[in-house]
């Protein structure tokens, strides 16, 4: 989780919010929850981990490589899940 995400969290939300995360390896969500825990974050927002994985197959699929901070879903795959997160949390929120 980058220290600007963790800022905003901390400081910044005036309310209680929903943040989705990707479903990740042991040790990435080992590493989440204990950004998480450490900041004090765990007791003000509610954290829901969600199922990922669908967004590699489709951005396989694209005729061109998709990219975030100079980086692809093949070197750094959490801010693609982290999207794919979002989006399915959000759907959830839609569908009531």
């Amino acid at each position: 989780m980058s220290h600007h995400f963790i800022t905003v969290l901390s400081h910044l939300l005036l309310f209680k919010a929903v943040v989705p995360l990707p479903s990740l390896s042991e040790a990435e969500m080992s590493y989440l929850w204990n950004q998480i825990e450490e900041k004090g974050l765990r007791e003000k927002h509610d954290f829901k981990v969600l199922e990922v994985g669908e967004v590699v197959k489709w951005l396989d699929e694209l005729p061109f490589e998709v990219t975030t901070m100079g980086r692809s879903y093949r070197e750094d795959r959490a801010p693609f899940l982290s999207a794919e997160a979002s989006a399915k949390l959000a759907l959830t929120f839609q569908e009531g």
